[in-house]
């Protein structure tokens, strides 16, 4: 089991928020993001500000029973300074949204998980999989934590692969994997199918 307690979730979130933030602040505005070729730093600090920590902040903290029961998407700041801004007030609204909240409690995900739990382990890998884009932006790569990147393996199979939510498809190749984390001596055999 690659669970972590929820407190490390959370104290990854803000870490992994603060160094993406950290690296952006520096970064070219007009820099490409070689993971997402669309998207500029902007953009890229746009999204996890205001696409995505924002609306989590607002889940926790609202409880809806759909994302569409009262959400109302933020206007995006028309300079890089005033989005540097806003990410600091939405990150630092969903870290105390979570901090609020028992991890057990039932809250609206898209996945099968409708618990405050499963924000707190998404948004976690969600920001470290952020703050590696802004790394490679800026060209300024930092390691990983080995057992949030572990976990977010067995995210990534069991819930993003694993649990395809109903709006999503999954559309599998018939080869066979095999992951083996070495830092942390896990490994597995396996095989994704998709629907």
């Amino acid at each position: 089991m690659t669970r972590l307690p929820f407190e490390q979730y959370l104290a990854h979130l803000e870490a992994e928020s603060g160094r993406f933030r950290q690296v952006l602040a520096d970064c070219d505005p007009a820099a490409r993001v070689p993971s997402c070729p669309a998207w500029d730093a902007a953009d890229l600090l746009w999204h996890l500000g205001g696409e995505v920590q924002d609306f989590w902040a607002w889940v926790v903290s609202h409880r809806p029973q759909h994302p569409r029961d009262g959400y109302r998407e933020p206007e995006r700041p028309a300079s890089y300074d005033d989005l540097l801004g806003f990410y600091d007030e939405r990150s630092a609204a969903l870290v105390a949204a979570l901090r609020d909240a028992d991890p057990a409690d039932e809250a609206w995900s898209w996945a099968p998980e409708q618990t405050v739990g499963f924000t707190y382990r998404r948004q976690a890998h969600e920001a470290l999989v952020h703050r590696v884009d802004a790394e490679q932006t800026a060209g300024t790569p930092s390691p990983l934590d080995p057992a949030l990147a572990t976990d977010g393996i067995d995210e990534v199979l069991g819930v993003m692969y694993g649990g395809t939510p109903a709006w999503g498809s999954f559309h599998g190749l018939p080869h066979h994997l095999r992951i083996d984390v070495t830092e942390r001596g896990v490994s597995g055999r396996g095989r994704i199918i998709g629907a």
